[in-house]
């Protein structure tokens, strides 16, 4: 992942996804916990095809679900 914001997700993938495809994610913290466990749904936005052949996806986040729940 390499930003991530209430409307927006960016990564790099692999393969190239067209704009307008629908999109599910589930991002889950790191060793430094610096972010919740999300899960959300959106679409392709913009794809970048990058010198290494992978490609960097920018999405529009439609629907984000914070899976962290509370312990008693």
């Amino acid at each position: 992942m390499q930003n991530l914001s209430a409307t927006g997700i960016q990564f790099i993938c692999t393969i190239s996804l067209p704009e307008s495809t629908a999109i599910s994610i589930q991002v889950k913290p790191g060793s430094k916990k610096s972010i919740p466990e999300i899960t959300a749904s959106g679409t392709v936005i913009r794809t970048e095809t990058l010198e290494d052949g992978s490609y960097r996806l920018s999405c529009s986040l439609t629907k984000v679900a914070n899976n962290t729940r509370q312990k008693n």
